[in-house]
């Protein structure tokens, strides 16, 4: 295997490689969504590149590549460029994948920690930490073994775990989502004794999750408008010419606003687990309180530490 990584999508229905422009669309974007999270844990700097992913058809898969090159990759290819800083930044460590650690690196570990979510998820039938039933320590902390409720066991990298964690549950989605009953996804890394990830199509509903807005049932209708409350959940976006944040609650996106300023201070909590307190609003858009979908007017957007590492942590 000549890639960093590799996501391939099998089955019947792609005998001949053919896969439609629309579906292409979809898991490009939900693989460059995907990584950009794992990418921007290693290295910040390179959170906003512009990936030009390559494409392989082969008779029976359709698959995305990670290249070995990704450093002199990105560099030719014009995914360089979002601001002067980043383009210094990135060119520092394109020049040092050849004696330490660059982008090379950084983007390794950031395909392996994807890979590796999708197999927890794969493992415990969901995304939610609830679902392990027991966890045990592995080489100094640097690994752990998580148990599901059948009993059976997996081992996995302990950075890779805290950040499964973390993970927004939609991270995933866009990348999963193009599953027919006669597909699957296989996701690759180079070393051979790391197990691949493998979703079939029943499994798809562990990671994509679905658009509720033409569902007419009232949402949450214990958050009345006009209460106080706080809330835990994920920051999944933000959008500033709205001046709004999504934040996943309880497998539903909320839309919320701050009650004051701009959303842009909150930038660094952008798919970060967070409480967030403020007043419920059920205004539609006549200004009566009858929307089916709460949102939130926030005055305070905190960052919440989930991860109970137990023992002190080696992570090096």
């Amino acid at each position: 295997m000549e890639e960093l990584g590799l996501v391939r999508y099998e089955g019947e229905d792609l005998s001949e490689g053919i896969i439609s422009s629309s579906e292409a669309i979809i898991a490009i974007r939900g693989f460059d969504g995907s990584l950009k999270w794992w990418v921007n844990r290693y290295d910040p700097s390179l959170a906003d590149l512009d990936l030009p992913v390559p494409v392989r058809v082969n008779r029976g898969s359709w698959e995305i590549e990670l290249p070995q090159t990704v450093g002199h990759w990105l560099l030719t290819a014009g995914g360089i460029g979002a601001s002067a800083y980043l383009a210094k930044a990135a060119q520092k460590l394109a020049e040092r994948d050849f004696d330490g650690v660059g982008i090379k690196d950084v983007f390794e570990k950031a395909f392996k920690g994807m890979k590796t979510a999708i197999r927890l998820g794969v493992h415990l039938g969901g995304l939610s930490v609830a679902l392990v039933k027991r966890m045990a320590w592995k080489d100094e902390n640097r690994y752990v073994e998580i148990e599901n409720a059948d009993g059976s066991t997996i081992i996995v990298n302990t950075d890779h775990y805290r950040a499964f964690l973390e993970m927004p549950s939609g991270r995933l989605s866009d990348l999963v989502s193009i599953f027919t009953e006669n597909r699957r996804l296989v996701v690759l890394s180079p070393d051979p004794e790391e197990e691949a990830a493998i979703v079939e199509f029943p499994q798809r509903s562990i990671f994509v999750i679905e658009d509720d807005d033409d569902d007419d049932t009232v949402l949450f209708p214990e958050l009345e408008h006009g209460d106080h409350v706080k809330l835990d959940g994920f920051v999944t976006r933000g959008n500033e010419v709205a001046n709004s944040i999504g934040f996943r609650y309880l497998d539903h996106i909320l839309t919320c606003y701050p009650a004051s300023g701009s959303i842009v201070k909150y930038k660094s909590l952008l798919f970060a687990p967070c409480e967030i307190e403020g007043q419920i609003s059920r205004e539609d858009e006549k200004g009566k309180p009858v929307s089916r979908k709460p949102k939130i007017i926030f005055s305070n957007l905190t960052q919440l530490k989930i991860f109970d590492a137990g023992p002190e942590l080696n992570l090096d």
